[in-house]
């Protein structure tokens, strides 16, 4: 999945978790992105590299409804 601020936004608030919390969850590398980087993802600063699409792709499948 290509990943957008919309999609990053949609799926941090379907787990309910705050930008810490979902931070955390992202991981390259064993390496937690910053909640700063999520909020640039959601603000349209900048998009998501290859590897944090992959790790989101990741977070997305591990919390399935």
């Amino acid at each position: 999945m290509t990943w957008d601020s919309v999609k990053v936004k949609e799926l941090r608030s379907r787990l309910g978790l705050t930008r810490e919390d979902f931070a955390a969850l992202v991981k390259v590398g064993g390496i937690s992105v910053s909640p700063n980087t999520v909020y640039r993802w959601e603000a349209k600063y900048h998009t998501p590299s290859p590897y944090h699409q992959d790790a989101l792709d990741r977070v997305a499948k591990q919390h399935q409804e």
